[in-house]
């Protein structure tokens, strides 16, 4: 090897390493954002999905808790509930259609639920942003609702829910977080819903005891870093 020929290599080579790099690490817009344990407090806004008959939850304000852990590389096992308060419609489906509808009734509704989350940028941030994906399943709660009427309650329905959302990590123990998320249950209607009216007219369903319907969660909330 000539003296010209190690003269290039040493010229070149910091130029070929920082090809491969990218960025310093104090100019990479990947900063190490390691958490193990967070706390999230939120609130927000609950879509509703007041199916085919209308009596299904409405939309309205709601808030909640989540607690996530991690379980290795960039996933989380979390848990969530949430409280919406809501309303819905209240009918007799036995009544003709000008005189079925008796109201509306408070709702108060818990969506609790447990899964994987997992982090897109892995344990790092992106200058500062941390997306993520969620999966999980759990249950929506009509606490202490009785049967109207027509013999309807929201009851506690198996729910799959499935979200997406960015956490902003300043530095430090708190953090912002934004999620959107689905939540879908089924709401399922007595027989009397299929049924013609005493007084005549179309019944309130024609031969539908069921349906799945997608209730969408949007919130914002501030998540402190337990443990790292």
């Amino acid at each position: 090897m000539n003296r010209f020929t190690l003269v290039g290599i040493v010229t070149l080579a910091p130029a070929a390493l920082g090809a491969q790099v990218g960025h310093l690490p104090q100019n990479s817009p990947f900063q190490d954002a390691p958490n193990r344990q967070e706390l999230t407090t939120y609130s927000g806004w609950y879509t509703g999905a007041e199916g085919s008959a209308g009596v299904g939850p409405q939309a309205g304000p709601i808030v909640g808790l989540r607690y996530a852990i991690r379980i290795g590389g960039p996933a989380y096992f979390s848990v969530h509930g949430g409280h919406a308060f809501s309303k819905r419609d209240v009918i007799d489906p036995l009544n003709p259609p000008a005189t079925r509808h008796l109201g509306s009734k408070d709702v108060s509704l818990l969506l609790l639920d447990a899964g994987i989350t997992l982090n897109l940028t892995g344990q790092k941030s992106w200058h500062g942003l941390i997306p993520f994906t969620r999966f999980a399943a759990g249950v929506a709660a009509n606490v202490g609702s009785r049967r109207d009427p027509g013999n309807f309650t929201i009851g506690t329905p198996f729910a799959i829910v499935l979200g997406t959302g960015a956490r902003w990590a300043p530095g430090g123990r708190w953090q912002l977080r934004f999620d959107v998320s689905d939540h879908l249950f089924r709401l399922n209607y007595p027989s009397t819903y299929s049924s013609t009216p005493q007084g005549g007219g179309a019944p309130v369903l024609a031969n539908k005891t069921s349906e799945w319907k997608h209730n969408g969660v949007f919130s914002i909330g501030a998540s402190y870093i337990i443990s790292r």
